[in-house]
């Protein structure tokens, strides 16, 4: 099956919009605690970990999980019942999770709770978010220690005079993060040709959103080159749009000292 939606990128990770006014989803590396009406799953380097109905930082962080997905469904279908809907998913998988105590799908509701958890399953597959037990191990299922949190950078005044180069997979560029929401890219910058397929030959999630940046900027480059200036809304969208990143972008955007934009701007 084929789903269309428009996909939104910042810093702490993605949102996008569920085909047919169904909702939105959100996958985010930030975890702070939540009570809004939605359905939480706690993500372990791919793996369901968790299934709630509110976010709650600290547990999500003793659990050692590195991504949260917060699914809002329209008004016309509960919460709850998507929460349940895939509980009973990862209990027919037989994945062993966190899970929280929900009603019951009435019968009336099953066939539209089903349609809707195929259609979130398949989206975040592209993700690579599973609800299959195979990547969980004995080892995975064990208390870890949390991971320490995700870097957070500021924007000001000084840090958008500053010339940032990329030299990168052979892409080379000029870049200015002039406003908060605002990275310029100027005119002339070579862009990678091709994106790094995974090991297994198949499609990235990199390169699906490199794709769609650069489906949006279309006819703003020639023969992977910028034929005008291009702007962007973070440090992210400029390495998927620029070498499919594939690595830290806070650290290859260097002034000419060889400091990096991480530097000028991490918060400490």
């Amino acid at each position: 099956m084929n789903y269309k939606t428009d996909i939104k990128i910042s810093d702490n990770g993605v949102m996008f919009a569920l085909p047919d006014d169904q909702g939105k989803i959100v996958i985010t590396n930030v975890f702070m605690s939540d009570d809004s009406e939605g359905t939480y799953i706690s993500v372990k380097d791919g793996q369901v970990i968790a299934i709630q109905q509110k976010l709650h930082e600290k547990v999500v962080k003793d659990m050692g999980a590195t991504q949260v997905v917060k699914i809002y469904p329209n008004w016309d279908l509960e919460t709850a019942y998507v929460t349940r809907g895939l509980m009973n998913l990862a209990e027919e998988n037989k994945l062993e999770i966190k899970k929280t105590r929900v009603k019951a799908i009435p019968e009336n509701q099953r066939k539209t709770v089903a349609d809707f958890i195929d259609m979130i399953v398949s989206l975040l597959s592209i993700f690579n978010i599973s609800f299959s037990p195979n990547a969980q191990t004995e080892e995975e299922k064990a208390p870890v220690k949390a991971k320490p949190a995700k870097a957070q950078h500021r924007w000001n005044k000084d840090v958008a005079k500053i010339k940032f180069t990329v030299d990168f997979r052979g892409c080379q560029a000029e870049v200015y993060w002039q406003k908060r929401n605002e990275m310029l890219i100027k005119k002339g910058a070579t862009m990678l040709a091709e994106a790094p397929k995974n090991k297994d030959g198949s499609v990235g999630f990199s390169e699906r959103v490199g794709d769609q940046l650069r489906q949006e900027q279309e006819g703003n480059f020639k023969d992977f080159v910028t034929t005008t200036d291009i702007i962007l809304k973070s440090v992210n969208e400029v390495g998927l749009f620029l070498y499919y990143a594939g690595t830290n972008s806070w650290l290859q955007l260097k002034d000419k000292d060889g400091k990096t934009i991480d530097d000028y701007t991490v918060v400490k």
